[in-house]
C-alpha cells in the first residue's frame, strides 16, 4: 500500500462518521512507502480498532475469503497528491473482474459512469462523506444483478481482448 492510494482518506471518513451503520474497513497490502505505519496509527489515534484490520499481504484464498465478506472494494482516494486527475488503474479492473462495487476518486476513462459500478468521491483532499459510501453500499447490495453484470462489463471491455479487438479489427486488410 502506498500513499497514493490515499486511505487516510476512508480513514479520517469513517472517524467522522456519525450514522449507525457498523462499518469495517479491512486493508489488504504491504508497505510500500511508509505511508502503511501511518494508517495504522491514525488508526489508533482515532481509536477505530474495531472498525478497521490491516491483514497485510494476502493472495489466493486467503485474499478470496476476505473480498468474500465485503461490500465494496476501496480505489485509489489519493492520486490527485501525485499530480494525477484520471488514471487506469488495476485495482478497479480486478474489483470489476470480480463483480465488487466499489469507491475511487480518480476519474477512469474505462469505466461507465451511471452503471452503479462505483462511486466516484472527489479527487482532493475534501472530506468523502461515510453515509453516502453506506447508502451506496446498501443500493448495491440490492440489485441482485450488480455483480454479474459488473463482470460481464470487464470481459468485454476491459480483458485484454475487449481493449485489443477494435485495434485489431482496424489492422484487418
Amino acid at each position: 500500500m502506498s500513499g497514493w492510494h490515499g486511505y487516510d482518506r476512508i480513514i479520517q471518513s469513517l472517524a467522522d462518521y456519525q450514522g449507525d451503520a457498523d462499518v469495517h474497513i479491512a486493508f489488504v497490502g504491504g508497505d510500500g512507502d511508509g505511508s502503511l505505519a501511518k494508517w495504522k496509527q491514525m488508526v489508533q489515534l482515532k481509536a477505530l480498532q474495531e472498525h478497521v484490520t490491516f491483514y497485510g499481504p494476502r493472495y489466493g484464498d486467503a485474499l478470496e475469503e476476505i473480498i468474500a465478506q465485503s461490500d465494496l472494494g476501496v480505489g485509489s482516494l489519493g492520486m490527485f497528491r501525485y499530480g494525477l486527475q484520471q488514471g487506469m488503474t488495476l485495482k478497479a479492473r480486478e474489483f470489476m473482474a470480480r463483480g465488487l462495487p466499489f469507491i475511487s476518486a480518480v476519474e477512469d476513462p474505462a469505466l461507465p459512469e451511471g452503471r452503479g459500478f462505483f462511486l466516484q468521491v472527489p479527487n482532493d483532499e475534501t472530506p468523502i462523506a461515510m453515509d453516502e459510501i453506506v447508502s451506496f453500499a446498501k443500493l448495491a447490495k440490492s440489485d441482485v444483478l450488480l455483480a454479474d453484470n459488473m463482470r460481464a462489463y470487464a470481459e468485454q471491455n476491459l480483458s485484454w481482448q475487449g481493449v485489443l479487438s477494435p485495434v485489431l479489427e482496424r489492422l484487418k486488410p
